[in-house]
Order: structure tokens, then sequence, then C-alpha cells
């Protein structure tokens, strides 16, 4: 048992602060200030337990579990693998860092273009966790794309995004599943055609051509009842914005951006940025928390 990861615990003259945005103010003695170290290092429950019975100990760490502040799992088996520090980031939720775990690794998403947004999300989507992927493109990779698209190197100009991406997966976590749809996305048609026997958890709609593709991957997504995000850039601001089922049912296609001028100007940071606020969003929907574009979407507007 300890405290968890993020909270600070701050020895003050008269009192011991323990907590991070919102906390708790303990008295300042020497078996409170032993308690804590021990907690913040992490000790053995029975241990504890065999050297702390005293009633003033035993109101400290009911206090600590009601504001949730104490973790019981150990990561033991994850520590020397690439997820670990996951687990800690977890510990901000209620849910145990194994629970949002298990729900990324078991989560399936399908990714449309795997360009400067599409293919960033795709790196940060595995380095959550998640093992399952629906990939999407007809282009091959050629050298414009590499000043953004960072997933793809020198030696990759020529190749199909798809197969580069599925090499890369594999290389990155080889219990990975993919399946690969070498095809131009024109219409709703052609993703219900594609997705209509596939069990996905969401739709990440990354692409640009054709220009309403926002809006017939909604359409596909109501007959689907798969929940989707979209997003995009331009020369001076970005836009991004996940819809959950009940969402996709109210919204009509002229909500959608369309892409009736994609310029050739596209930059590195800004697709990077916009990349991570969806693939922040996608995670922790997925989890279920609280995500950046919930309430509506999302526009960064770049500084001249």
């Amino acid at each position: 048992m300890r405290l968890k990861d993020y909270l600070l615990v701050i020895p003050m003259e008269d009192f011991i602060y323990v907590g991070y945005e919102e906390g708790i103010k303990f008295p300042n003695t020497e078996i409170i200030s032993e308690l804590l170290s021990h907690l913040k290092q992490g000790i053995q429950e029975e241990v504890f337990y065999s050297q702390y019975s005293n009633h003033i100990v035993k109101k400290v760490i009911e206090i600590l579990e009601k504001k949730n502040f104490i973790v019981y799992e150990e990561y033991d088996k994850y520590e020397d693998t690439i997820f670990s520090r996951n687990f800690y980031y977890y510990e901000r939720f209620k849910p145990t860092s194994i629970e949002l775990h298990n729900k990324l690794s078991k989560a399936s998403v399908c990714i449309i273009g795997l360009g400067g947004i599409g293919g960033n999300i795709l790196q940060m989507l595995m380095a959550a966790g998640v093992q399952s992927f629906h990939l999407i493109d007809f282009d091959k990779v050629e050298s414009h794309n590499l000043n953004r698209q960072f997933l793809y190197r020198v030696e990759d100009i020529g190749k199909y995004k798809i197969d580069v991406c599925k090499d890369y997966i594999m290389n990155f976590n080889p219990k990975s599943n993919i399946k690969l749809y070498k095809e131009r996305i024109v219409s709703l048609f052609d993703l219900t055609r594609i997705l209509k026997h596939v069990d996905i958890d969401i739709i990440i709609q990354c692409g640009d051509y054709p220009s309403n593709i926002n809006s017939e991957t909604l359409l596909a997504c109501k007959e689907l009842k798969v929940p989707m995000i979209s997003g995009g850039v331009g020369i001076d601001f970005g836009f991004f914005e996940l819809l959950d089922v009940e969402k996709i049912e109210k919204t009509k296609e002229n909500y959608m951006v369309d892409n009736y001028a994609v310029p050739k100007g596209s930059f590195g940071t800004t697709n990077s940025i916009i990349a991570s606020y969806m693939a922040h969003d996608i995670t922790h929907y997925l989890m279920g928390e609280m995500y950046f574009s919930k309430f509506g979407r999302m526009v960064i507007k770049f500084p001249r």
C-alpha cells in the first residue's frame, strides 16, 4: 500500500500537507510524519498493520482512503514494460490503474488516414496500450510527408503507409491485432461495407479526401452506431471533436467541417498538437473519463 504517485507530502512547522490540487493538513507529529513517509515509499499492507495499530493512524488511513489517496494494487509485472509509467498516470482517476489499462488494451479502433494527424495518433494510442487497430489508407509515403508524419522514415518513401504502420506496430507490440484496408473512402457506403461486421469502439477520421469525408463518416457512424472523432489543421488553426453515439444521432451533416480547401502548407508542430489532443480524448473516452471535446468542438488558434 502507498500514497498515489502524483501526491505531494509537504512538511510545515505545524502541519503536514498531503495532496495535489486539493489536499489535507495533518498535525505534524512524529507518528504521523513516520506514517506518511512509509506510505510515500510504499509498504506491504500486512507489515504496515503489524507496525501500526494506533487509533490515530487508523484515522489518518481512513481520511486518506476517503480522499482516494491510497493505492493497494502492485504493478510489479508491468514494471519493465513499455506501459509501466502509464499506470502511475492512471492513479489520478478513481478506477484502479489495472482496470484502466485493461480497458485500453481491449479496445479496438479504426483510423481513417495515416498522415500527419492519423499517424501520430496511432503512435500515441499504441503507447497508451491499445492493441487492436483497423487501418484505412490508400496513400504511399512521399518525401514531403516527413516534415510532420513522424512514424515514417526516408527508407519508407514509396511504400504504402498502412504496410509501414503494420510493421511499426508489430515491432512495438507483437501482441497487437491489425487489419489493413488499402482503400479510398469516397462515401459512407465504403465505410459501412468495410466495417459492417467489425467490432470497433471508435472511428478516428483523419482523412483529407473527399472534401465531405467528415460528414460521410458521420453518416456511416449513425448506421454502425459507433462513436467518432474527427479533426484537422489549417495554416493557423486546428480543430477536433469526439461524438459519442448519443451525439452522433443528434448531429446533422452540415455541422461537420468539410475540407474544401486543403492548403499545401502543413507543419509538424501544429499536426502534433491536434493529434495529441485527439489521442488524449480517445484514450480518456475509452477509459470512461472526462475529455476535452465532451461538450463541443474544440478550435485551437495558432499564433502568427
